[in-house]
């Protein structure tokens, strides 16, 4: 996997960075649903048996 940044995103987080607390630039924000549904989708592609936990 690769990632690379853009100079808006930098932006976005250096205005938002008292709003969320940070202390450190984060370059690609992540949607933790999308990234789950993702990786299970790849994991059944491949065989691949996936355990659901329930928090």
């Amino acid at each position: 996997m690769s990632v690379y940044r853009k100079k808006q995103d930098e932006e976005c987080v250096k205005q938002n960075e008292d709003f969320y607390n940070m202390n450190v630039h984060v370059s690609k924000l992540v949607e933790m649903k999308m990234m789950e549904e993702t990786i299970r989708s790849m994991k059944s592609s491949m065989g691949i048996e996936t355990q659901v936990i329930e928090k």
